[in-house]
C-alpha cells in the first residue's frame, strides 16, 4: 500500500542562518547537535517513528555526507614531528587532536587554541582533520630506542560531499533497522564564508542546501574539534572534543575512515526523526506491511 513517509528537504530548512557582513557567520540550529551527540553516543542513527508496527520501504534522497581518507604525507610528517616522537608538549603527550583548515596543531603555540568547528577557508570542499597519536614511524630518530620507539600519528581528512543515499527501512515492532549505502558521490561542498558570497536572489535551492549541509558539518565538527592529552603523571585532559565517547578504534587508520563516514551518515539519517527541525515533505512511498 502507499504510505506517507518522512523525506528530508535541504533546500528550504531552518538548519542555519547566514549573518550579513560577518566573517565565519553560519549560525547552526542547536537541535542538529543534539541529534549528532545521540548518534556519537549510541553508535547508530536515532530511531524513526513508523505508521504501522510492521512495515518496510526504500528511500533514495540526496543529502550531506563526508568522504574520508588518509591525509597527505606532509601533514602526517609535520604532526608526527610535533607529537609522535615520544615528545611531551608542556609536560603532556597529545593523544588526539581535530581541527579545521587554518588551525593546524603543531604549527601553533598551543593545541588549546583550536576553535573553529567549521571550515571557512577551503574553496573546494569543507574539510576537517582528525589526528590520533598511535602506531609506528620509520623516521630515524636519535632519541628513539627499543623502549621508546618512534611513533607515527594517524591523520584522517574528511571532506563534505553531496551524496545520494539509498536506504532500506525495516520496522518490526519494537525494533527498527535500516540498511544504508551511498550510491553516488555527487559533488564536494564548500561553506559560504559570509553573506557576500550569496547571490542577489538568495535563497535559491543550491544556496539553501549548502547552508543546510554546512550546518550538519558544523555539528560533526563540534563533536570532534579539540584535543586530548595525557600528563607525565598519567592524568587525562580533554579540551572541547568528545572523541572518547565514540565507538571508534583510533589505533586503526582504516577503521577511523570507515567509522567517521558512518557516523556522519547516521547523523544525516537521524534528521528524519525530528519533524520540527526542517520542513519535511511526505511523498507517497510503496511500503510492504506485515500483519501477524
Amino acid at each position: 500500500m502507499s504510505l506517507q513517509v518522512p523525506q528530508p528537504t535541504f533546500n528550504m530548512t531552518n538548519f542555519a542562518t547566514i549573518q550579513s557582513f560577518t566573517d565565519k557567520s553560519l549560525s547552526s540550529e542547536g537541535r542538529i547537535f543534539k541529534l549528532a551527540y545521540q548518534v556519537a553516543l549510541s553508535g547508530e542513527s536515532v530511531a524513526l517513528a513508523s505508521t504501522h508496527q510492521n512495515e518496510t520501504y526504500h528511500l533514495d534522497f540526496s543529502g550531506p555526507a563526508v568522504r574520508c581518507a588518509s591525509a597527505n604525507e606532509s601533514v602526517v610528517y609535520n604532526l608526527t614531528d610535533a607529537f609522535g616522537i615520544t615528545k611531551m608538549f608542556r609536560g603532556e603527550a597529545t593523544q588526539f587532536a581535530s581541527w579545521t583548515p587554518g588551525e593546524q596543531p603543531g604549527l601553533r603555540s598551543s593545541v588549546d587554541d583550536i576553535s573553529e568547528t567549521l571550515d571557512y577557508v577551503s574553496t573546494d570542499a569543507a574539510r576537517i582533520f582528525v589526528m590520533s597519536n598511535t602506531g609506528t614511524w620509520d623516521k630515524t630518530d636519535m632519541h628513539a630506542d627499543e623502549k621508546h620507539p618512534p611513533r607515527q600519528v594517524n591523520v584522517t581528512e574528511c571532506l563534505l560531499y553531496n551524496a545520494t543515499y539509498s536506504v532500506d527501512f525495516d520496522f518490526k515492532f519494537p525494533d527498527h533497522s535500516r540498511k544504508v549505502q551511498i550510491s553516488d558521490w555527487l559533488n564536494p561542498v564548500a561553506t559560504y564564508r559570509d553573506s557576500s558570497d550569496l547571490s542577489d536572489n538568495f535563497p535559491n535551492v543550491t544556496e539553501a542546501s549548502v547552508i543546510s549541509y554546512s550546518a550538519v558539518m558544523d555539528a560533526f565538527g563540534r563533536l570532534l574539534v579539540g584535543s586530548s592529552s595525557t600528563s607525565r603523571y598519567g592524568m587525562d585532559r580533554a579540551t572541547r572534543t568528545s572523541w572518547k565517547m565514540m565507538n571508534i578504534d583510533w589505533s586503526d587508520g582504516q577503521a577511523v575512515i570507515h567509522d567517521l563516514e558512518q557516523m556522519f551518515q547516521n547523523i544525516t539519517l537521524s534528521l528524519l526523526s525530528d519533524d520540527g527541525l526542517m520542513l519535511v515533505r511526505y511523498p507517497c512511498i510503496y511500503a510492504h506491511l506485515a500483519y501477524h
